[in-house]
């Protein structure tokens, strides 16, 4: 299984990679240099985020004011085809029981209903473009070596009627926890939003001196409605018809947060110099280093064969019986755009 992945002539660059590389060295190293991913059913969390993703785009698919399916529906097709899917797989003959699907088919139906009961047709949004996959590549800085190629998949990117027809960048995320502190610095975001900023330019989409202004963090609790009746301010009530002092959590939450083209220029610097240091990676100059944290033991599929990795055990047996190499960069492959 010790394979490393290339792109051809390019270094790619992803936004997943690039969260796992600032995570852990060595978390990078074995699922992207190696293309490792575990043998068994995938995470709840991926596949759930996925599923909500493909259930929004549909929505919006646009263009202008046009609205596709309700999301609640595209969302308990997939679902039930990935129960379907994973019924055929043996999964090494390890038992499997689907319940956490059924249970998130309700979780996901629930909060996209209430989702559409909270924010309608969004008549305020013109859609531009909706779930679209880009690949741009662009020269190297620091060093002089050959470009690296910035690849993956924008939400949402709208023109906003009511807000002066500005144009901005939607990104849908879906939280146990609505929380929204950490959204000022979240580079990887600005890379997206820059990165269709040139695109549709680049596509003539964006008229002279328009530009996606900021970007809306669209966000959905993963929550079940609460089932108490309310009164008319919208507060949930006890049993005898007062107010409850136990009022849920916001179960969506929206925030605009502006962006300055001064923040794009500083998104592909970071990207220039994580592009470096993978490189050094990549050409044994360097060796991986490790990023322990009390979150692994949920947060990271290579767990377990870590701490063989720390003991000096065969971890490399561990490997080869539980995880399957996939290459990594599969849907995303140079095709001639540059900037």
């Amino acid at each position: 299984m010790e394979r490393a992945f290339t792109v051809g002539k390019d270094v790619m660059i992803r936004t997943s990679e690039r969260r796992d590389f600032k995570r852990c060295q060595q978390r990078w190293a074995w699922g992207w240099r190696q293309g490792l991913v575990p043998k068994g059913p995938p995470a709840n969390a991926l596949w759930f985020g996925i599923g909500i993703h493909l259930a929004l785009a549909e929505w919006y698919k646009g263009p202008g004011l046009k609205r596709g399916r309700h999301p609640a529906d595209t969302w308990e097709e997939y679902v039930n085809g990935e129960i379907a899917y994973i019924r055929t797989q043996k999964y090494d003959g390890a038992d499997y029981s689907d319940d956490e699907f059924v249970e998130a088919l309700d979780l996901g139906s629930a909060m996209l209903k209430g989702y559409m009961g909270t924010y309608g047709r969004d008549d305020s949004w013109s859609i531009i473009r909706a779930e679209q996959p880009f690949e741009i590549q662009f020269p190297r800085q620091k060093v002089k070596g050959e470009p690296f190629l910035f690849a993956g998949t924008f939400d949402l990117v709208y023109r906003d009627l009511a807000d002066d027809d500005r144009i901005k960048l939607a990104e849908h995320k879906s939280y146990k926890q609505i929380q929204t502190n950490h959204l000022p610095l979240d580079d990887q975001t600005i890379g997206y939003a820059a990165a269709a900023n040139i695109m549709l330019v680049m596509q003539k989409v964006l008229k002279r001196g328009e530009s996606i202004e900021g970007i809306t963090y669209n966000i959905l609790r993963k929550a079940l409605p609460d089932s108490r009746p309310k009164n008319s301010d919208g507060l949930y009530l006890n049993k005898n018809g007062s107010v409850s002092k136990q009022q849920p959590a916001p179960y969506f939450h929206r925030e605009f947060i502006e962006r300055t083209p001064a923040e794009y220029t500083h998104a592909f610097r970071h990207m220039d110099a994580e592009v470096e240091q993978m490189e050094l990676l990549r050409s044994r100059e360097i060796s991986p280093t490790k990023n322990p944290t009390r979150d692994c033991s949920w947060d990271c599929a290579f767990f377990d064969m870590c701490q063989l990795h720390e003991r000096g055990e065969d971890w490399r047996e561990y490997r080869d019986a539980m995880f399957k190499v996939q290459d990594p960069y599969a849907d995303h492959r140079y095709s001639g755009k540059s900037a």
